[in-house]
This record gives C-alpha cells, sequence and structure tokens, in this order.
C-alpha cells in the first residue's frame, strides 16, 4: 500500500455489534492481509466466502488515504458501518447472529477462516527437496506439508497458521511418541497474572498416569510435553475467562501482566522460532461477567502509540501492561510474507 496512510476509524453499534466491531478492528490492524487484499481483484463474487471477502475489501477503502504524511491519524469527523459485512456473515454462520451479544473468540476465528475458504489455491505445492538433519524434523515438515494439501494455501494460512508438537514419553521403555498439529491460536488457561507463565504452563511437561505404549506394548506412565513448533506470523492468544458452572457460565476477570514490546517464548517453541521478537498488534477486551451481556472494546499498537478504540469513539492513550484482556494478537518482524 505505497503512499496510502492509516487511518484510525470507529465503527458505529448497530444492534450490539460491538463483538463485531472490535474483530474487525483487530483485522484493520494486521497489514500484511490487508495489503494483498487491497490489491485482491474480486470482480463477480458468488459464494458468500468471496462476499464476505468484497465487504471487507470495501471497509478496507475507508481506512487508508492516498497522500505524503506517514502518521497515522484518528478521524473523529465520520464512523463506519458493518451491516453489510454481518449481514454477509450470519450466511455462513450455523446459527443467527441477529441483535445479541457473541464471543469474540468464535468470530475471530471463523471470520480468519471463512477468509481462508474464500482465498485459498489447490496448485501450491508445499514439498521440496529440502535435506533433513534430523527424523523429527522431516516428520514435522512433512505433516505441515500434508496439511497444507489437505487445507490448501493462502494468505491466511502465511499469516496465522502455526504447528504445535505434542511429545509423549514412555516411563517404561523411554520411547517418543511425536504428534504434529497445525494450530490457529493459543488457548491459554489463566494459571498466573503473567501471561508469559500462561504460556509456560501451556507448554509444561505433564504426568499421564494410564498410557498404552504402542513400542514395549504395556499400560505404564508417560511424560507430555508441548512445543510450539512452527510459529506464525501473526500468534493470537486466548485468554480462557469463561468457565462453564453448572447454572450458569462464571468469568474469571484475573489482571493479567502482558508484555508490549517483546515477548519471550525461548525454551518453549523450536529452533530457530525461539529466536522471534514478538511485540504487540492488538487486544479485545471483554467487559462485564456473561458473554451474552457484556461489553467488547479493542486496543491498536501501531508505530508506539496505543489507540483505544470503543466502538464510534476512539482515544490515544498510555498502556502499562496490565488489564483483563480476552484475546491478544502479537506480531513478528522476523518472519516476511
Amino acid at each position: 500500500m505505497d503512499n496510502l496512510n492509516r487511518i484510525i476509524i470507529g465503527i458505529e453499534n448497530l444492534n450490539n455489534s460491538c463483538y463485531l466491531n472490535s474483530v474487525l478492528q483487530l483485522l484493520f490492524n494486521v497489514e500484511p492481509l490487508n495489503n494483498f487484499l487491497f490489491n485482491y481483484n474480486i470482480i463477480e463474487p458468488t459464494k458468500y466466502e468471496e462476499l464476505l471477502l468484497f465487504a471487507y475489501k470495501n471497509l478496507l477503502e475507508n481506512i487508508y488515504s492516498i497522500g505524503e504524511n506517514t502518521e497515522e491519524y484518528i478521524d473523529n469527523d465520520n464512523i463506519l458501518e458493518s451491516t453489510q459485512f454481518k449481514n454477509i456473515l450470519e450466511k455462513l454462520f450455523p446459527y443467527p447472529l441477529l441483535n445479541g451479544q457473541h464471543d469474540v473468540h468464535e468470530i475471530l476465528i471463523s471470520i480468519i477462516n471463512i477468509f481462508h475458504e474464500g482465498l485459498k489455491k489447490n496448485d501450491i505445492d508445499l514439498i521440496t527437496d529440502e535435506k533433513f538433519n534430523d527424523k523429527i524434523n522431516k516428520i514435522a515438515y512433512l505433516k505441515w506439508s500434508e496439511y497444507h494439501k489437505n487445507e490448501k494455501y493462502s494468505i491466511i494460512s502465511k499469516l496465522f497458521k502455526g504447528q504445535i508438537r505434542t511429545k509423549i514419553t514412555c516411563n517404561n521403555c523411554f520411547t517418543e511418541n511425536n504428534i504434529f498439529e497445525s494450530f490457529m491460536d493459543l488457548s491459554l488457561d489463566i494459571t498466573n497474572n503473567n501471561l508469559e507463565c500462561c504460556i509456560n504452563e501451556y507448554c509444561k511437561p505433564e504426568k499421564l498416569e494410564v498410557y498404552r505404549c504402542e513400542k514395549c506394548n504395556k499400560q505404564t506412565i508417560a511424560e507430555k510435553e508441548t512445543i510450539l513448533w512452527r510459529l506464525p506470523k501473526y500468534l493470537i492468544i486466548h485468554i480462557k475467562r469463561f468457565e462453564q458452572n453448572i447454572d450458569n457460565i462464571i468469568k474469571d476477570n484475573t489482571l493479567i501482566n502482558y508484555p508490549i514490546n517483546s515477548i519471550n517464548l525461548e525454551n518453549k517453541c523450536n529452533y530457530p522460532n525461539n529466536t522471534l521478537n514478538y511485540h504487540l498488534n492488538s487486544i479485545i477486551t471483554h467487559h462485564g461477567n456473561l458473554t451474552n451481556l457484556g461489553h467488547y472494546t479493542s486496543k491498536s499498537y501501531i508505530n508506539k502509540k496505543v489507540f483505544e478504540i470503543d466502538d464510534e469513539d476512539i482515544s490515544c492513550i498510555d498502556d502499562n501492561g496490565c488489564g483483563n484482556p480476552y484475546i491478544l494478537l502479537y506480531e513478528t518482524d522476523n518472519i516476511v510474507v
């Protein structure tokens, strides 16, 4: 988007649409995706997935201006409205969105997956003649290639998809069983008031009291370890604040300290990913105690500035790295797409 300047602009809240507005503001801050779509030619969209992309592209045309000024600025004189986008999204959802409140985690992942369906290609061959130093790396790469052959490939895959290795070690014969799976986001339990500690807990080895080893053919104890094997350019972190109780859903409002300029993933992921430096891109916060009644706001981190966006209202704020985020989006400059 050469000579295009970012405009920070609010979105009208129509019939409890703050959940969608906050997701759109997060996506507005994913520059490589918007750059790709801004130049993507959708001539005659027919499928709903293509129509949703077309509606999103229409919104993009309102958040960039042509000029020499590279400073982003707040437009408090105008607002966007997402009715067209929401109406098309309803056609693709398993239940009506109507006028109620909805969970932003579900909405965000659904929209990203829909974008992938509308953009995926069939002619991508990821398997190369690359030589691997060990068996594990070869298995991981083949699983990665197999996944993309089945699910196809798109700009979404490049930006948001990662790979997790689950290693299970038999305590009897010490045989390793490795399972490689692709992931779109990390869903973390609140085990600490520090985000990095929550990630540590997610990756922490755990004991399996009952395990049937295929190698020694015995039921024994095993150790299970999660490794972030391949990390994406944009890392989506979902904080599991809601828990189903007997009668209702209870929210955990624990404040969490989160890094802004650099998140430490060393010793939690496979080399060379542990050299990646992630900085905070966006946050979505849920206010209230019930998912169907609360309110959502977002923060966008752009060029060392923090813009808090509450539907139509925008303000430039300071952030001390502590709050009750529900969704965090981290970005690394070390991966070029």
